[in-house]
């Protein structure tokens, strides 16, 4: 189960909130129950105009009824931004901490070039050491300028003169109302 919450609240604060949700874990005799805190970190988007959340990690083996009642009296605390209970397998456990920004301490450390895995993309130091002489750019210039005149085609488009009212009519607004009425009329009589 993920907890997270507010980004506001002091830390012991969020121990006393920590206690509480441990406290109703407990109450539904789960067994095995582990809490990793992963410390606060920016939300994806703000959720009740708050930001940064503390992101709380509960492992623990329970009932499959008490865990739906788990987590609807777990939903109903006012301080919980947010509340994920999944199954996971225990052997395939991951330890992550959150971190605030890319270059903080606790953050993964990026891989190497030489570690990251290659994809088709050209290799761009042997395009450098390709390099043309100007003579040889001039050329390749003017044989693409040669290869996109060959390929434009010139269409003409024929305007067609707008006609323009020379008078201008005008109507009362009963007129437009008997207009209207007529209209809507004709499309009731369609339907």
């Amino acid at each position: 189960m993920l907890c997270v919450l507010p980004g506001t609240m002091t830390e012991e604060e969020v121990k006393s909130d920590v206690d509480l949700v441990s406290q109703s874990v407990a109450k539904y005799e789960a067994s095995d129950v582990t809490i990793e805190d992963m410390g606060k970190s920016r939300l994806a988007y703000p959720i009740k105009h708050i930001r940064y959340g503390y992101f709380q990690l509960y492992r623990f083996n329970l009932e499959e009824e008490n865990i739906t009642k788990l987590e609807k009296e777990l939903r109903l605390m006012d301080k919980m931004l947010r509340i994920t209970v999944s199954v996971c397998d225990p052997s395939n456990t991951v330890s992550y901490k959150l971190a605030l920004d890319p270059t903080a301490p606790s953050a993964p450390p990026k891989a190497d070039k030489e570690d990251r895995p290659r994809t088709n993309r050209t290799n761009r130091t042997e395009e450098k050491k390709e390099e043309k002489t100007s003579d040889e750019v001039k050329e390749t210039v003017e044989e693409k300028k040669e290869e996109v005149k060959e390929e434009v085609v010139v269409e003409k488009t024929v305007e067609k003169p707008v006609e323009e009212k020379s008078e201008k009519t005008k109507m009362s607004v009963e007129d437009i109302d008997k207009k209207l009425d007529e209209i809507l009329q004709d499309d009731i009589d369609k339907v």
